[in-house]
């Protein structure tokens, strides 16, 4: 079974949303634990078919800032505990009966409010049922140790102090991680002001480690949020599945690249200009020469952003230095690009955009011609 963990920071933009559809698409989670939705449970409602998570569980964001939500596949035998602001607690029950408890925490960020956040978990201890598997996971916004953090000023030692107590009272520890030792950078573009602090994090008791002796937690990639996820496998990895090739079509985002637009339009002049096959013979000079472009100079939008996150990936892993932080925000850019783009193909295959913008374009086009071939009749 694979948990996923995610603060989101907010779902109101395109790039956040397809970011969160690329986590339900590539990962594949069973159970889905996203913070900061800034969402209602009525907002949030429309991603549980596109995740293809349709049981859903939220509460409301206060104002456009926190909220939480919990989505789990159909199938999946999960009953409720308690949910609240910082937390959404449940049970999930296996074919064979056995029951383990999952707890998805999202703490208070403001310091005067972090108590509240380990009077919660101490709360939550006290509910449990001695030997019963419990994992607990989420963004805590604290760090254990000032070695979780780099940059910045230094955690006052009473604070880390009253987050391992509170997981201390109930039994948790941190359970490790595969990658990245942080999950969020403040992304500063100078180096006196970057800072990387690891927030977010799976906690277990000893009876869930048992339970899952070959679990494995992986800090997930970094996406359009400045947390990278929290991906925990019970009993291993996951491989995904590809897909075809579904033949030329006409990509809204294709005239976002340099150039493009241009192209289009010369294949256009020349079609007309030779008076060959009139429109037929022009859509498939203008396709032609978009085919080309495609694999010659634009290259596959994927294939493209799993580099530059790959990239983006090795930066942000190196020591901090003043060429580092250049480095990550170059590349950060790139990334945010690629993403802008990917949301403009993904809105076009969800929706009639695509067909809106490829008629605007031939109109463009169209009058751009009529009057010179008047002109010249």
């Amino acid at each position: 079974m694979k948990l996923v963990s995610w603060n989101c920071q907010g779902l109101g933009n395109g790039p956040a949303v397809q970011s969160l559809l690329d986590i339900g698409r590539v990962e594949e989670p069973d159970v889905l634990f996203i913070s900061e939705t800034r969402m209602t449970h009525q907002e949030l409602d429309r991603f549980r078919w596109s995740l293809g998570l349709t049981q859903m569980l939220a509460w409301d964001s206060v104002g456009r800032s926190r909220g939480i939500a919990l989505f789990w596949r159909r199938g999946l035998d999960l009953s409720l505990r308690s949910y609240g602001r910082r937390h959404i607690d449940d049970d999930v029950k296996e074919e064979n009966g056995m029951i383990w408890r999952m707890t998805g925490v999202y703490g208070e960020s403001a310091a005067d409010r972090k108590k509240e956040t380990w009077r919660t978990i101490k709360l939550l201890g006290q509910q449990h049922q001695h030997g019963r598997p419990w994992i607990c996971l989420g963004d805590f916004n604290e760090i254990l140790s000032n070695d979780e953090k780099l940059g910045g000023v230094p955690r006052p030692q009473a604070c880390l102090d009253s987050f391992r107590a509170s997981l201390e009272s109930c039994g948790l520890c941190d359970i490790g991680f595969t990658g990245d030792k942080f999950t969020w950078r403040n992304h500063s573009q100078e180096m006196d002001t970057y800072i990387c602090e690891r927030l977010d994090r799976a906690t277990a008791n000893a009876k869930w480690c048992e339970t899952f002796p070959d679990f494995e937690v992986v800090k997930g990639n970094p996406r359009h949020s400045d947390h990278r996820p929290i991906i925990v496998n019970t009993s291993g990895d996951s491989t995904a599945i590809g897909r075809g090739d579904r033949g030329f079509r006409f990509e809204a985002w294709w005239l976002q690249e340099e150039g493009c637009s241009e192209e289009i339009q010369g294949a256009w002049e020349e079609s007309w200009l030779e008076w060959e096959g009139g429109v037929a013979e022009a859509m498939k000079r203008v396709a032609g020469r978009i085919r080309k472009l495609h694999k010659d100079v634009v290259g596959e939008l994927e294939g493209r952003l799993r580099k530059a996150r790959t990239e983006l990936e090795r930066c942000m892993r190196a020591p901090i230095s003043e060429q580092k932080v250049r480095e990550e925000t170059k590349l950060r850019g790139v990334v945010r690009d690629l993403e802008e783009k990917k949301n403009t193909k993904a809105k076009q295959r969800s929706h009639i955009t695509w067909l809106k913008k490829a008629i605007g374009v031939l109109v463009t086009l169209w009058l751009w011609w009529r009057p010179r071939r008047n002109v010249i009749g």
